[in-house]
């Protein structure tokens, strides 16, 4: 599974933790590989009250 957060302005924010992680066209991508389900994501550096998580 390939997973991304993006603000409503369709811009990378916040870090996931607890998987590998790889940059796909300027946006910060969570890599999670079989049997992996689960990863957290957190924005502590930024004041975003919604994000699309694709």
């Amino acid at each position: 599974y390939l997973l991304q957060a993006l603000s409503p302005q369709n811009v990378s924010v916040g870090e996931w933790n607890g998987t590998n992680k790889d940059n796909c066209n300027s946006i910060d991508t969570a890599i999670l590989i079989a049997p992996q389900n689960a990863t957290n994501w957190t924005s502590p550096d930024s004041n975003i009250s919604s994000v699309e998580i694709r």
